[in-house]
């Protein structure tokens, strides 16, 4: 199986114009916004990252590529969701986009920069925390349940390391509010 590349490519862009990580407004759940077993203890395994967004920022397509699918999760797993194909110089992997508030973009051709969607808080994502839950999948068959840790890796791997953002209590009141009213 082909590793990550050691550099990011000239074109690669991030999944959010301004990338951090999630935690709560005390600085005490840093961790759990991040890759393995972060949550439960350690016990529960966590496929990706959490990227702090407000709701509604856009979020793009790292690099060139397909889309292989969008899907509406519901109120389960992953919410509003796409998959993409990335296609880097001498190594293919999967860039998966979770708790979208809207999709813009269908099965095809994408360049990087693209964009993908809205963020959002759909699916079984913390509904306080509006954010992108964001992965790379070595194969497609990190989506069965049973093989997620074997076919998934970090993604600060191809986004490189990130600085993480505490939410703000009037993001989370503004994000309550908003609830309130819909």
């Amino acid at each position: 199986m082909s590793q990550p590349p050691q550099q990011r490519p000239a074109a690669m862009v991030r999944p959010l114009r301004q990338c951090v990580l999630r935690c709560d407004p005390y600085l005490r759940l840093v961790i759990g916004g991040t890759y393995g077993y972060t949550r439960g203890g350690g016990t529960q395994f966590h496929g990706g990252v959490d990227l702090y967004a407000e709701q509604g920022t856009p979020c793009y397509a790292i690099y060139r590529g397909a889309v292989v699918w969008s899907a509406d999760f519901g109120s389960s797993g992953w919410g509003k969701t796409v998959l993409t194909q990335v296609d880097f110089p001498n190594w293919t992997c999967w860039a998966l986009y979770a708790h979208l508030s809207k999709v813009f973009i269908k099965a095809g051709p994408i360049d990087g920069g693209t964009q993908i969607g809205l963020t959002g808080i759909t699916g079984n994502g913390d509904s306080r925390y509006p954010h992108l839950h964001f992965e790379v999948w070595r194969s497609l068959e990190a989506k069965a349940g049973d093989t997620r840790e074997k076919y998934r890796i970090d993604p600060l791997y191809v986004l490189g390391n990130l600085p993480f953002q505490r939410f703000a209590d009037e993001v989370i009141a503004r994000n309550e509010r908003v609830k309130g009213t819909a």
